[in-house]
Protein backbone atom coordinates (compact mmCIF):
# COMPACT_ATOMS: atom_id res chain seq x y z
CA UNK A 1 0.00 0.00 0.00
CA UNK A 2 1.12 3.54 -0.65
CA UNK A 3 0.15 6.83 1.60
CA UNK A 4 -0.24 10.18 -0.80
CA UNK A 5 -3.42 9.39 -2.94
CA UNK A 6 -5.46 11.63 -3.28
CA UNK A 7 -9.36 11.30 -3.39
CA UNK A 8 -12.19 14.11 -3.96
CA UNK A 9 -15.59 14.03 -1.97
CA UNK A 10 -18.38 16.13 -3.86
CA UNK A 11 -21.44 16.67 -2.66
CA UNK A 12 -24.24 18.10 -4.41
CA UNK A 13 -26.67 18.18 -1.76
CA UNK A 14 -27.35 21.95 -0.76
CA UNK A 15 -27.59 24.93 -2.49
CA UNK A 16 -24.18 25.17 -2.79
CA UNK A 17 -21.97 22.06 -4.09
CA UNK A 18 -19.48 20.90 -1.37
CA UNK A 19 -15.91 19.33 -2.71
CA UNK A 20 -13.40 18.21 -0.36
CA UNK A 21 -10.07 16.34 -0.71
CA UNK A 22 -8.26 14.19 1.28
CA UNK A 23 -5.19 12.11 1.24
CA UNK A 24 -4.75 8.46 2.09
CA UNK A 25 -2.08 7.23 4.90
CA UNK A 26 -0.03 4.61 4.85
CA UNK A 27 -2.61 1.87 4.83
CA UNK A 28 -4.65 2.92 2.11
CA UNK A 29 -7.33 4.79 4.01
CA UNK A 30 -8.41 7.99 4.03
CA UNK A 31 -10.95 10.46 6.13
CA UNK A 32 -12.78 13.49 4.37
CA UNK A 33 -15.19 15.01 6.87
CA UNK A 34 -18.13 16.62 4.84
CA UNK A 35 -19.07 20.36 5.89
CA UNK A 36 -22.02 20.72 8.30
CA UNK A 37 -23.81 21.46 5.31
CA UNK A 38 -24.08 18.04 4.33
CA UNK A 39 -26.38 15.98 6.57
CA UNK A 40 -26.94 12.34 7.30
CA UNK A 41 -30.05 12.37 4.93
CA UNK A 42 -27.99 14.29 2.34
CA UNK A 43 -25.47 12.14 1.73
CA UNK A 44 -26.98 9.96 -0.69
CA UNK A 45 -26.13 12.95 -2.97
CA UNK A 46 -22.11 12.81 -2.25
CA UNK A 47 -19.88 10.72 -4.47
CA UNK A 48 -15.87 9.91 -3.84
CA UNK A 49 -13.21 10.13 -6.63
CA UNK A 50 -10.28 8.79 -7.36
CA UNK A 51 -8.25 12.10 -8.29
CA UNK A 52 -4.63 11.24 -8.10
CA UNK A 53 -1.62 8.57 -7.00
CA UNK A 54 1.65 9.13 -5.16
CA UNK A 55 3.51 6.92 -8.20
CA UNK A 56 4.66 9.01 -11.31
CA UNK A 57 4.38 5.46 -13.04
CA UNK A 58 0.77 4.69 -11.95
CA UNK A 59 -1.02 7.35 -12.89
CA UNK A 60 -4.10 6.43 -14.41
CA UNK A 61 -7.43 6.13 -12.50
CA UNK A 62 -9.27 3.35 -13.03
CA UNK A 63 -13.45 2.98 -12.25
CA UNK A 64 -13.05 -0.26 -9.65
CA UNK A 65 -15.81 0.93 -7.01
CA UNK A 66 -16.29 3.32 -9.20
CA UNK A 67 -13.51 5.29 -8.31
CA UNK A 68 -13.50 7.25 -11.61
CA UNK A 69 -16.92 8.10 -12.34
CA UNK A 70 -18.09 8.45 -8.85
CA UNK A 71 -18.32 5.99 -5.66
CA UNK A 72 -21.66 6.54 -4.09
CA UNK A 73 -21.04 6.30 0.23
CA UNK A 74 -22.23 3.49 1.62
CA UNK A 75 -23.27 4.20 5.46
CA UNK A 76 -20.80 2.17 7.59
CA UNK A 77 -21.61 3.05 11.11
CA UNK A 78 -22.56 6.21 13.78
CA UNK A 79 -20.22 7.32 15.85
CA UNK A 80 -21.41 8.52 19.26
CA UNK A 81 -20.06 11.17 22.10
CA UNK A 82 -21.82 14.79 22.86
CA UNK A 83 -22.06 14.45 18.90
CA UNK A 84 -23.22 12.22 16.83
CA UNK A 85 -21.34 11.45 13.13
CA UNK A 86 -22.44 9.05 10.60
CA UNK A 87 -19.22 7.30 9.32
CA UNK A 88 -19.57 6.49 5.30
CA UNK A 89 -17.47 3.88 3.39
CA UNK A 90 -16.12 3.56 -0.53
CA UNK A 91 -13.84 2.09 -2.24
CA UNK A 92 -11.26 0.67 -2.25
CA UNK A 93 -10.09 2.22 -5.56
CA UNK A 94 -6.91 1.18 -8.05
CA UNK A 95 -4.81 3.51 -10.48
CA UNK A 96 -3.33 0.78 -13.28
CA UNK A 97 -0.19 2.16 -15.46
CA UNK A 98 0.09 2.44 -19.25
CA UNK A 99 2.00 -0.87 -19.43
CA UNK A 100 1.63 -3.33 -16.67
CA UNK A 101 4.85 -3.61 -15.43
CA UNK A 102 4.98 0.20 -14.28
CA UNK A 103 2.63 -0.38 -10.80
CA UNK A 104 4.55 -2.00 -8.09
CA UNK A 105 2.82 -4.83 -6.49
CA UNK A 106 1.39 -3.93 -2.88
Amino acid sequence: MFSGAVVRLQCDSSRTPTTVYATTDKNGYFFAQAPTNVTSFGANRCRAYLVSSPLATCQKPTDLNWGLTGAPLRFERWLGGPLWFAIYTVGPFAFEPANATECPPR
